[in-house]
């Protein structure tokens, strides 16, 4: 098995779902190469109920394998693993025997799954409509090819964090109070760490960070957020922030969620309608850093963060102001500044962050109104215009992760780039080589609904 392998689901609408490896083999940095440097596997087919589009959701990685959700007409949507190839790719478990969902959930990537001591522990029966998990936790074997159940639980969790050596998540018992629970990955282990904390809605972030549990939630009775942090005891669960406001590019939530949440340097930053925070995890430890775009009149459709040459960069894009900008920070006021930030006459569409070395890529828009890729040298501070890209069409809403291009370094000078498509939820797969900056589309790549993972 390689190094590196390119992870897909491709969302095919007439054919069955097809789950595919693309296996790494570094013949040559040239794209007149690419064809034969990817080769393309199929591993399985899932074909679920009475239709043939029965997509797997919500990658994660965990011990060598790569964990998904999936329909099956056997067995209902469950956990499933792979190692890459077809021999190795399974069912987990039937966590609700027969054809009966065991689940739902698209968010096993972010929210509902975590690993301890080389296990992954995840939770079933999680109600895709609703957002929360029906009562149990469960724990892979030592190969991912199996799972028990280890923790039932009453009330509505809502995600697993490991912090040490526990696993922290919290539950609603009614729709407006929070509780905070610990465990060491058994039933005896679970502790109640806070009960009775007023919030609205769901949660937004949970995270570790210093030894802490972190999280997110909407002020009671409010349309702000505020951020919490838990050593694991009832006096050392409290908050880090006052009210704050979103800025409405945050992926959960509605407008008032925080957003860009990125560690550096021991400390979690995090972006409000007007400010870069951040915090280490106390309360005393938590500040503004420096004003960002200010999203008084104007929120934001879409951001990313991104880490590069021990710098932090934060982007933001306006759909309605057709208008994109990076801001760089080394996390002090005085060392954060806008670094590029264009205003087009037409919409374009923007793209998550990617780097390489020294460099960042994204999209903007170019001369000519359209989209085209671009490279930032964060030494020089220096935009260049690589390429012009497809033509995109103008969304009627503007979805996060549908709607925005999306970079991944593969190898060398090779990025997988996937481009908007003329549907909500189907796009076009292309390879960039930067070393002779061109372009070329894959058909092959074409609706592929996934992630870069290294195996």
């Amino acid at each position: 098995m390689p190094l590196d392998s390119l992870f897909f689901i491709f969302l095919q609408p007439i054919k069955p779902i097809t789950l595919y490896f693309m296996k790494k083999i570094i013949l040559s940095l040239s794209l007149i190469f690419a064809v034969n440097t990817y080769a393309q596997i199929q591993i399985s087919d899932f074909v679920y109920g009475d239709t043939s589009y029965s997509p797997p959701f919500g990658y994660t990685q965990s011990n060598n394998r790569i964990y998904f959700s999936a329909g099956d007409e056997s067995f209902g949507r469950e956990l499933w693993s792979s190692d890459g190839t077809a021999e190795d790719t399974n069912l987990v478990v039937d966590a609700n025997p027969g054809t009966a969902d065991g689940f739902l959930d698209s968010s096993l990537l972010t929210t509902f799954s975590t690993e301890l001591n080389n296990r992954l522990y995840y939770v079933a029966n999680v109600d895709n409509s609703s957002q929360y998990s029906g009562g149990e936790i469960w724990k892979t074997n030592e190969t991912g090819t199996g799972a028990s159940i280890v923790l039932n639980y009453t009330g509505k969790m809502m995600g697993l964090t490991t912090v040490n050596n526990e696993i922290f998540f919290l539950s609603k018992t009614d729709d407006y109070t929070l509780q905070v629970w610990k465990t060491d990955g058994t039933q005896s282990g679970m502790v109640l760490v806070k009960d009775n904390i007023a919030v609205y809605n769901g949660i937004t972030f949970q995270g570790a960070l210093n030894g802490k549990f972190v999280f997110t939630i909407q002020v009671y009775q409010t349309n702000n957020s505020q951020v919490w942090s838990s050593d694991g005891t009832t006096d050392g669960t409290l908050p880090l922030t006052g009210e704050i406001d979103g800025n409405g590019s945050a992926t959960e939530g509605t407008n008032n969620a925080l957003s860009q949440y990125i560690t550096y340097n021991s400390n979690l930053y995090f972006v409000s309608r007007y400010h870069l925070h951040k915090t280490d995890g106390t309360a005393a430890g938590t500040s503004v850093v420096a004003d960002l775009w200010n999203a008084q009149t104007n929120l934001v459709d879409f951001s990313d963060a991104i880490v590069v040459n021990n710098k932090m960069y934060f982007l933001f894009y306006s759909k309605s102001d057709k208008k994109i900008s990076i801001y760089e920070s080394d996390g002090t006021n005085g060392g954060t500044s806008l670094v590029y930030t264009r205003t087009a006459p037409q919409y374009f569409y923007p793209s998550y962050l990617a780097n390489l070395g020294n460099k960042l890529f994204f999209t903007s828009s170019n001369e000519n109104s359209g989209t085209s890729l671009f490279s930032f040298n964060t030494d020089s501070h220096i935009a260049s215009e690589k390429l012009e890209l497809a033509a995109g069409i103008v969304p009627g809403v503007f979805l996060g992760y549908y709607s925005a291009c999306k970079i991944d370094h593969i190898t060398g000078s090779l990025y997988y780039v996937s481009l908007p498509g003329t549907a909500t939820f189907l796009r076009s797969g292309w390879i960039y080589n930067e070393a002779s900056n061109t372009i070329s589309h894959f058909e092959v790549l074409d609706y592929a609904y996934g992630l870069l993972y290294n195996l």
